[in-house]
């Protein structure tokens, strides 16, 4: 259990400074979505790969091969991003020409199914002027 909080204080604190992410192309990240609920992020082939305990894993979305070698310390982001008590995972989406403006997909953990959703909640896009959180197609199709 020890193991669990220690990795999952540790991906927290990578969010809170970008420059300290660890290469996470040749890495994987074990965090706990929800309290007793362990899981697995990976990047496989290119793809972002999570996998809560009890379940099979779940391809979440293909990173441009440009981002891997070039951003491998920015692929993905685990946090409470909606702040509704369970972890979210964030796939780098895309970048600005100048490299200032980063954009990510927004994945939300399910309670009922101890799993993440294929299909991204929203957007997100951070720089120096501040973030932006934009909704995705498919978060209006279900209202």
């Amino acid at each position: 259990m020890k193991t669990h909080i220690t990795a999952l204080l540790t991906c927290t604190t990578l969010l809170a400074s970008p420059l300290s992410y660890a290469d996470q192309l040749n890495e994987f990240s074990v965090f706990q979505p929800i309290d007793g609920i362990s899981a697995n992020i990976y990047i496989e082939h290119s793809k972002v790969i999570v996998q809560s305990s009890g379940t099979n894993a779940t391809a979440l979305k293909n990173i441009r091969a440009e981002y891997l070698t070039r951003y491998a310390n920015q692929l993905y982001k685990i946090g409470d991003v909606d702040h509704n008590g369970t972890v979210d995972i964030a796939t780098l989406d895309s970048v600005d020409r100048a490299s200032t403006r980063f954009c990510y997909k927004v994945y939300s953990y399910q309670p009922s199914s101890r799993t993440f959703g294929t299909e991204p909640t929203h957007t997100e896009c951070s720089s120096a002027a501040g973030t932006v959180v934009y909704a995705t197609h498919s978060a209006f199709a279900s209202k």
